[in-house]
């Protein structure tokens, strides 16, 4: 992805970083930051969701997206290979723990949005039937103060 993002945008300063880990940024240099669809691969959300509070500017804006914790906890994370079972390796998170960890790491006018299969959907993906009415993704905007 840095690859191509570096193909495409040769003057974005980029960095590779572990999310369980300190992140290399200086601190209050970002009006806004997103962290999509990993947050089932982190063990250390705690120090994450602080590291990015001290990298956003006052009133800074986060958003964090994950596969809904309902979804997640229904597919377990595996994948068939053949004949064999293959876990992927996502470990398990509820609402209330990216909400209270969110929260606890100084962000405020935290917001919930959570998606469900809908008929759009459904429409755009036939074989996405199956997901008609269920939760399928966890979105949550906060700011700091």
């Amino acid at each position: 992805m840095l690859k191509v993002t570096r193909a495409k945008h040769p003057s974005v300063p980029l960095a590779q970083a572990d999310l369980n880990d300190r992140l290399p940024v200086r601190r209050r240099s970002f009006d806004a930051v997103l962290c999509a669809l990993v947050g089932e691969h982190l063990s250390n959300l705690r120090l994450l969701f602080r590291e990015i509070r001290d990298g956003l500017v006052r009133g800074g804006r986060f958003v964090f997206s994950v596969f809904h914790p309902e979804m997640a906890a229904r597919h377990r994370g595996e994948l068939r290979a053949g004949w064999r079972r293959v876990r992927l390796g996502a470990l398990r998170h509820t609402v209330v723990d990216y909400l209270n960890l969110i929260d606890g790491a100084g962000f405020r006018n935290i917001e919930v949005h959570e998606f469900r299969g809908d008929d759009v959907l459904v429409e755009q993906v036939p074989w996405a039937s199956k997901y008609l009415g269920r939760p399928l993704l966890l979105a949550v905007e906060a700011r700091t103060s």
